[in-house]
């Protein structure tokens, strides 16, 4: 309800600025007074303005634009060279403004477009455009300070088209296995929405058992993925302890109009040098041991029956001895 006061306020200030310039303007006519629109980003808009010279004499018109900052009922006029091209209406506007030339009685339109920046941010913009008469610019645009010169009031409304939403493309550990710390995680993600966005959140190591161990704090320097950039962001692990299979648990959050997740998991193997060279060693060991025993129990029962294997007197062996 305030704010529809607000407006209310606004519009009978405007509307008694313009009734004031009539009379002091003796004649000239300017349509529409208003202009209101709704548009998106990257969007133009193309009107035309109607200007009649109802004097008898020629008139040089010196057409202005101003930002308007509308505040608590207030107005306030501000330099468009001093606010940024994302919410500067004043800087959409493309209107000739060299000086335009009215005879007596004519009638002309004037076209002027509004050209939405590709960046602009949503909201309600107000801009004014001043028509101004006088012998050069510098002496119209300082009627506008002084007098009530004839203007047309632009409002534009920025719809709110943002979109939020980022792709998990890759999630991987960049090796199955591990014999040295640290452990490398990669991370690469897309934006695919429409403005930049920063992800953040963490990774949770496990056990094989699933007991929680520690955490990687992701994107710890806020790094923004612009609208859609593909960026890999690297994590390292460096416990330096632990050995077997681990769980790595990836959660993200982006957003700030409405958060939204992002997970994933992998599993990886921790295999240190100290103990991978022990368990080869006593691998080495065993397969040693087992080969000589081996060896030597086979040397032993052939050597123990070629020792009582029957031989004839000529030096024949008996096949047909029933004891072979």
């Amino acid at each position: 309800m305030r704010k529809l006061l607000i407006i209310l306020f606004i519009f009978s200030l405007f509307f008694a600025a313009v009734f004031e310039q009539a009379r002091a303007d003796g004649g000239l006519e300017i349509s529409p007074l208003i202009i209101d629109e709704k548009a998106k980003a990257s969007e133009i808009i193309e009107r035309i303005i109607k200007i009649k010279n109802n004097t008898e004499h020629k008139v040089s018109i010196y057409p202005t634009v101003n930002d308007l900052s509308m505040s608590e009922g207030k107005q306030e006029f501000l330099n468009p060279s001093s606010l940024d091209k994302t919410i500067s209406l004043a800087r959409w506007i493309r209107i000739k403004r060299a000086a335009t030339q009215i005879m007596p009685g004519e009638e002309m339109e004037v076209p002027f477009s509004i050209e939405i920046n590709q960046s602009a941010v949503p909201g309600k913009r107000y801009a004014i455009i001043f028509f101004p008469s006088a012998s050069n610019r510098p002496l119209a645009e300082a009627k506008i300070d002084k007098e009530n010169v004839p203007q047309i009031m632009v409002n534009v409304e920025i719809e709110d088209e943002t979109v939020e939403k980022i792709q998990l493309i890759n999630f991987s550990a960049l090796a199955k296995t591990y014999f040295t710390w640290p452990i490398k995680f990669s991370v690469e993600l897309k934006n695919i929405g429409n403005i930049a966005l920063k992800p953040e959140g963490q990774v949770l190591i496990y056990n094989r058992r699933e007991q929680y161990l520690d955490s990687l704090k992701f994107n710890e320097m806020s790094e923004s993925i612009e609208a859609g950039e593909q960026k890999k962001i690297y994590l390292d692990w460096n416990a330096k302890k632990g050995i077997g299979k681990f769980k790595a648990k990836l959660e993200l959050e982006y957003g700030e109009k409405d958060r939204r997740d992002l997970a994933d998991t992998v599993y990886f193997w921790i295999l240190p040098i100290p103990f991978v060279l022990f368990f080869v060693g006593g691998l080495f060991l065993i397969t040693a041991f087992l080969v000589i025993y081996l060896f030597r129990k086979t040397y032993s029962a052939r050597h123990h029956a070629y020792k009582h294997k029957p031989i004839q007197e000529d030096g024949v062996l008996d096949l047909k001895n029933d004891k072979l």
